[in-house]
C-alpha cells in the first residue's frame, strides 16, 4: 500500500513499461496528485485504448494468481474465506486502522464544537469573535481530514478489491484447466460467465464496506453517548427510530440474500439458454426452432425477472428510509420536549440534529454494507464449490514399456458411473513407430478408447499404461480466436522451417495463400470463415506441429475431400510421422490397406484386431462407411474482421430511450414533480423548524399548534418519499422488459453474418453482465441520484434561505461541480467504456478454452492458455486501476472545493452575526455539513449511473440490428409432408455481401 517505485516517469502517446501509479510517492498518492496530469490528458484526448496496457505491479494476474494457488493448496481443509484473509488481511486491517482515526474524531469533534460555536450566537456566555473562529476552524478541520481519510480508504480498499478479483479470477481459471471431461460437463457454461462477470466483482465493491460498518458501530456508541449528556433521554429516544430501522434492515438483507440466491439460479438458466442459443445458432435456424427456443428463454426470463423485481422494490424502499429517517428522529426529540412542557433549546436541537445526521450516515454505512457482503457470502460460496470439483492430480508415473508406448489390458471405462459400461474388456497395444487404425460404427467406442488414453475417461478397472508425449487431435475441429499462426503453433516454440513443412503435410499452404492476410489473418470468431475441412487440417497441424511420441488423431480426414484427404494420409502420416506412434480413427477403408494394425470395435469391445487383409473379408465389410464429407470451399473470404468492440456512449439521448421506452413522456414528468415535490415537504419541515426556534413567544398551547403543522410537513414528505420510489422502480422495470425483449429478438432473428462478425464473448456480455447491470443496478442508480441530486439542491436553498449573503459561493460552487462534469466526467466515462470492452477478449477466451479443454491438456498448452488470460486480466486491471484513481481524485478536489465553500459558509456566519436568528445559523451549520456527505454520494452515484447507462446503450444498440426478412407465411397443402423437393435455378451464394 504505501510502495514507491523508483521508475522513470512515462506518461506519453503509448504506455509501454510502467503503469503511472508505480512512478509515485506515498505523499502523492495520498493527496491524489499522481493523477492530475493524466486526468487533464484523458480527458484532452479521450481515445486511449492503446496507452494503458501495463498493470499496477502488485496487481500483476500471474504473481497473484500462483501466490493464492499457493495459499489455497496449504490448507488441509481449503476455505475460500480463510485464504483470503490469509492472503490480504494485513492489508486491508491497515488500511482500515488509517481510515478509522479520522472518522470517529470527526463524530466527537463536530457536535461538541458546534455547541460550542452557537454559544456565540446565542450570547450565553461570554464568547468572543476569535474564540467563534477557533471553534469554526476545528470543525472544518475535522471535515478535512475526514475527507483525505475517506478518498484515500476508498482507493486503497478498491485496490485490495482489484487484487482479490484477480486473485480469485486466475484461481478459477487455473482449476478449469485441470477438469476432466467428466467434471466439465457438471457446469454450464453460462455458470461458469457468470463467475467470472458478476460473482469475483462483487469483490471489489464489497472491500469498501467492510471496514465502515465496524466503525459506524463505534460512531453510534460516540454519538449515544454524546446524545445522553447534551440532552438527556428525550435525545437518546431518538435514537429508538433507528433501532426500529435497523431492525427492519435484519428483515430487508435476510430476504435480499434469499432473492439473491434465486436470481443467479435463474439467471444460470437464462444464461445457459443464451449461451446454446448463440453458438447451435445455424442449427436453429436450419430446423427453424426460434419459437421453441424463444418460450424457453421467456419462461427463464420472467422468473429471473420476478426475483429481480421484488429486490429493486425492496431495495430502493430500504434505501428510502435513509433519506427522512434523521428527520423523524429529530421529530420525535421535538414532539418529547412539547410533550414534556421543555421549551425549545437552539444549541440543544441542534447538536442533537447534527449527532442525529452523523449517526444515520453511520447507519447507512452499517446497513448499506450488508448488501454487498450478503452477497459475498453468496458468491464466495458458488466459488467455493466449484472449487471443489474433481479435477486432474497430473499423476503421470514414469513407465518402461519396452517396445509399446501405449499397453491396456482388461481395460473397462464408463461415462456415468450408473450407467452402461463405454468399453469392456480393452487389450490395445502400440508399438514404437507403429500406425495403427481404429474403425468400428458410430457409437462404438471409437473416441472413448481416445480420451481414456488421454485419461479422460475414468477406467473402472484394467489397467493402461503409456510411454511418451502425446498430440491430440479432435474429432471436432477446434479454432482458437486468433491468427492462423496462433492456432498451429498453439505456445510451442516458433520454428520457420518446421512450421512451413507442416502447413504443406497439410495441405494448407494454397489456401493460406488466398487469405488476404496470409497466416496472420484471424480465423475463428470474428475472423476469417473457414469451411469444415480447413478447420480440421487447422486443427490437425497443430497436432502435427507439436513434438510429440504418440499422435492420437481422431477422424482428421472425415471433413476433406478425397485427393486433400490422400495426400495429407500419404504425406504427413506415411512419410513425416513415419517413426512416431500413431492412433488414427477413420470411417475411410481405402487408408486401411496402409496401416501396421486395425482394431475393430463395436459396442464398446474390440471385435477384431489384425492387419486390412486379414480383416478385409469379415470385419470390415459390415462397418458403417460414413460418406465422405465434401469439403466446402469458400469462393470468396471475407475480409478481416475490423468490427469495433462497441462500447455505447451514455448521452442525454441514452437516458431519454431508457426513461420513455414503453411509457407516455406525461407519466416521466409527473415522476419528476414527486421527486421535487417530496424534496420540498422534507426541507420545508427544516426551515419551519428554524422559524419556530426563532420565535420568542410563550410555550403554550400555540407550541402544539405549532407541532402540528411540522408534524404535517414530516408525514406528507415520508409519504410522497416512498410513493416516488414505488413509482420509480416500477418506471424502470418496464423499460428493462422492453430491453430485453427487444435485444433477444433481434439476436434471435438476425442473420448468420451478425455471429461472423461478432464473437460469442461480446454477444454473451450483453446478455449477461450488460442485462445484469440495466435489471439491478440502473433501477437503484437511477432512483438514488435524482433523489440526492434533490437532496444537493435542498441543502444549497435552504442555506440561502437562511442566508441570503451566501448566495455568491453557492453559486460558485454549483459552476465548479458544472465545470468538473462538463470536463473530466466524459474522460473518466471513456475509460470505464475501455474497462468495459477488454472484459469481452477475457469471455471469450474462457469460452474457447470450455470447448476445447480436452486439446489444450493433451497437449499440455495449460501454461499457453493461462498466460493468455493472465494478459486479458491484465489489460483489464490497468485501465480498470487508472479509472477508479482518476474518478477518486475526481472527487477528492470536489471535496476540496466543499471544504472551501464550507469554511467560506462559517467564516461569514461568524463575521455577519445574525442576533436573534440563531435558528438561521444553526440550520445553515447542520445542513452545511451534510454538504460533502451528499456531493460525495450525488456523485459517486451520478458517475455510477452515468457507467451503468452505458449498459443501457450497449443492450439498446442490438435493438437496431437487421432482422431477417419475413417472406411471409405458407401454407401447405393438405397432403403435406407426402414428398418432398428442393430446386436450385440459377443460384448463386457468398458468404457476405462485400
Amino acid at each position: 500500500m504505501f510502495q514507491n517505485k523508483k521508475k522513470k516517469i512515462v506518461i506519453s502517446n503509448v504506455l509501454e513499461d510502467v503503469h503511472p501509479k508505480d512512478n509515485s510517492n506515498f505523499l502523492s498518492h495520498f493527496f491524489f496528485c499522481w493523477q492530475l496530469q493524466t486526468l487533464f490528458k484523458v480527458s484532452k484526448n479521450r481515445n486511449v485504448d492503446d496507452k494503458f496496457t501495463v498493470p499496477v505491479e502488485a496487481q500483476e494476474s500471474r504473481q497473484l494468481g500462483e501466490k493464492f494457488e499457493n495459499t489455497w493448496n496449504r490448507n488441509k481443509n481449503p476455505s475460500l474465506m480463510k485464504t483470503l484473509v490469509k492472503m490480504f488481511g494485513l492489508e486491508f486491517a491497515l488500511c482500515g486502522l488509517i481510515y478509522s482515526i479520522p472518522e470517529l474524531l470527526s463524530t466527537f469533534l463536530q457536535p461538541v464544537y458546534l455547541g460550542k460555536l452557537l454559544e456565540y450566537f446565542l450570547h450565553e456566555t461570554p464568547t468572543s469573535q476569535n474564540q467563534a473562529f477557533v471553534y469554526g476552524l476545528i470543525i472544518v478541520t475535522s471535515v478535512v481530514l475526514r475527507v483525505l481519510s475517506f478518498q484515500f480508504y476508498m482507493m486503497e480498499a478498491y485496490s485490495i478489491g482489484l487484487k482479490v478479483r484477480t486473485a480469485c479470477s486466475s484461481l478459477i481459471y487455473r482449476k478449469l484447466l485441470r477438469f476432466k471431461i467428466l467434471t466439465k460437463q457438471k457446469i454450464a457454461l453460462g455458470q461458469l460467465i457468470n463467475m467470472l462477470s458478476n460473482d469475483v466483482e462483487k469483490y471489489e465493491f464489497a472491500t469498501g464496506f467492510f471496514h465502515r460498518m465496524w466503525i459506524a458501530v463505534l460512531k453510534l456508541a460516540i454519538g449515544t453517548t454524546l446524545l445522553s449528556l447534551s440532552s438527556g433521554l428525550k435525545g437518546v429516544a431518538g435514537i429508538a427510530v433507528l433501532g426500529l430501522i435497523i431492525f427492519f434492515q435484519c428483515f430487508v438483507y435476510k430476504t435480499a440474500a434469499t432473492l439473491r440466491t434465486q436470481i443467479v439460479k435463474e439467471r444460470d438458466t437464462r444464461l445457459s439458454l443464451m449461451n446454446a442459443i448463440i453458438f447451435r445458432m445455424q442449427a436453429i435456424k436450419m430446423y427453424v426452432w426460434e419459437k421453441p427456443f424463444a418460450q424457453l428463454v421467456q419462461a427463464a426470463r420472467k422468473a429471473e425477472l420476478d426475483h429481480i423485481s421484488k429486490q429493486s422494490y425492496i431495495f430502493n424502499e430500504n434505501f428510502t428510509f435513509f433519506f427522512y429517517v434523521n428527520k423523524i428522529s429529530i421529530y420525535v426529540f421535538i414532539l418529547l420536549l412539547i410533550v414534556s412542557g421543555t421549551p425549545l433549546d437552539p444549541k440543544v436541537v441542534f447538536m442533537t440534529m447534527n449527532i442525529y445526521n452523523l449517526l444515520i450516515l453511520a447507519v447507512k454505512d452499517l446497513m448499506i454494507g450488508a448488501i454487498p457482503l450478503s452477497e459475498i457470502k453468496v458468491s464466495t460460496g458458488r466459488i467455493q464449490k466449484f472449487l471443489f470439483l474433481d479435477e486432474d492430480h497430473d499423476e503421470n508415473p514414469e513407465t518402461n514399456l519396452g517396445d509399446y508406448r501405449i499397453v491396456a489390458r482388461k481395460v473397462a471405462a464408463k461415462w456415468d458411473p450408473l450407467g452402461d459400461v463405454g468399453l469392456t474388456n480393452i487389450d490395445f497395444k502400440l508399438r514404437r513407430g507403429e500406425l495403427v487404425a481404429l474403425v468400428g460404427a458410430i457409437g462404438s467406442g471409437k473416441s472413448s478408447l481416445i480420451y481414456t488414453i488421454l485419461k479422460e475417461l475414468p477406467i473402472s478397472s484394467g489397467t493402461l499404461s503409456s510411454e511418451g508425449l502425446i498430440s491430440y487431435a479432435p474429432q471436432t475441429p477446434w479454432v482458437v480466436p486468433g491468427t492462423i499462426r496462433d492456432n498451429i503453433t498453439f505456445g510451442e516454440r516458433f520454428d520457420n522451417q518446421k512450421y512451413l513443412k507442416v502447413l504443406r503435410m497439410c495441405a494448407l499452404e494454397h489456401d493460406i495463400s488466398r487469405l488476404p492476410h496470409g497466416d496472420n489473418t484471424l480465423v475463428g470468431e470474428r475472423g476469417t470463415s473457414l469451411s469444415g475441412g480447413q478447420k480440421a487440417r487447422v486443427s490437425l497441424a497443430r497436432a502435427v506441429y507439436k513434438d510429440a511420441d504418440i499422435y492420437l488423431l481422431d477422424d482428421p480426414l472425415a471433413a476433406v475431400d478425397a485427393s486433400v484427404a490422400q495426400t495429407i494420409f500419404t504425406h504427413c502420416f506415411l512419410n513425416h510421422l513415419k517413426n512416431k506412434s500413431i492412433i488414427l480413427v477413420t470411417h475411410q477403408l481405402k487408408f486401411l490397406k496402409n496401416v501396421d494394425r486395425i482394431y475393430v470395435l463395436e459396442d464398446g469391445k474390440i471385435k477384431d484386431c489384425g492387419k486390412y487383409e486379414a480383416l478385409a473379408e469379415v470385419s470390415l465389410q459390415n462397418e458403417s462407411r460414413m460418406s465422405q464429407i465434401p469439403e466446402t470451399k469458400l469462393e470468396k473470404y471475407t475480409k478481416q474482421s475490423e468490427v469495433k468492440e462497441d462500447v455505447g456512449n451514455s448521452t442525454t439521448n441514452t437516458y431519454k430511450t431508457y426513461l420513455f421506452l414503453g411509457k407516455p413522456k406525461l407519466f416521466i414528468y409527473l415522476q419528476l414533480f414527486l421527486f421535487v415535490t417530496s424534496q420540498a415537504f422534507l426541507n420545508g419541515s427544516d426551515v419551519f423548524l428554524s422559524f419556530w426556534i426563532n420565535f420568542k413567544g410563550p410555550s403554550s398551547a400555540n407550541e402544539y399548534n405549532r407541532l402540528y403543522i411540522y408534524s404535517g410537513f414530516v408525514l406528507v414528505a415520508a409519504l410522497l418519499y416512498h410513493f416516488t420510489s414505488w413509482s420509480s422502480t416500477k418506471c424502470c422495470k418496464q423499460s428493462s422488459i422492453k430491453l430485453h425483449d427487444t435485444l433477444f429478438n433481434k439476436i434471435l432473428h438476425c442473420s448468420m453474418k451478425f455471429f461472423s462478425d461478432h464473437d460469442s464473448g461480446r454477444i454473451i456480455n450483453r446478455v449477461s453482465r450488460d442485462m445484469a447491470i440495466v435489471d439491478e443496478y440502473v433501477p437503484i442508480y437511477m432512483y438514488q441520484t435524482i433523489r440526492l441530486l434533490c437532496v444537493l439542491l435542498g441543502v444549497c436553498c435552504v442555506v440561502i434561505v437562511m442566508n441570503y449573503y451566501v448566495i455568491f459561493p453557492t453559486v460558485i460552487l454549483w459552476v465548479i461541480f458544472c465545470y468538473y462534469l462538463r470536463n473530466f466526467q466524459p474522460g473518466l466515462n471513456s475509460l470505464k467504456k475501455i474497462a468495459v470492452t477488454r472484459k469481452s477478449p477475457l469471455f471469450t477466451h474462457v469460452v474457447a478454452t470450455m470447448e476445447g479443454l480436452t486439446t489444450i491438456k493433451a497437449l499440455k498448452a495449460q501454461t499457453h492458455c493461462l498466460s493468455k488470460f493472465e494478459d486479458h486480466q491484465n489489460r483489464y486491471n490497468s485501465i480498470g486501476y487508472l479509472y477508479q484513481a482518476l474518478y477518486h481524485a475526481f472527487n477528492f478536489w470536489i471535496d476540496f472545493a466543499c471544504m472551501l465553500y464550507i469554511a467560506v459558509v462559517f467564516l461569514c456566519l461568524i463575521i455577519v452575526k445574525q442576533d436573534g436568528l440563531v435558528g438561521n445559523v444553526g440550520l445553515s451549520i447542520t445542513e452545511t455539513l451534510l454538504l460533502i456527505a451528499s456531493v460525495q454520494a450525488t456523485m459517486k452515484f451520478y458517475n455510477d449511473l452515468d457507467l451503468q447507462m452505458i449498459s443501457v446503450e450497449r443492450v439498446a444498440e442490438y435493438g437496431d440490428l437487421i432482422v431477417e426478412e419475413d417472406e411471409g407465411t405458407l401454407i401447405p397443402p393438405p397432403s403435406w409432408p407426402s414428398a418432398g423437393q428442393i430446386q436450385f435455378q440459377s443460384l448463386s451464394m457468398r458468404y457476405s455481401p462485400e
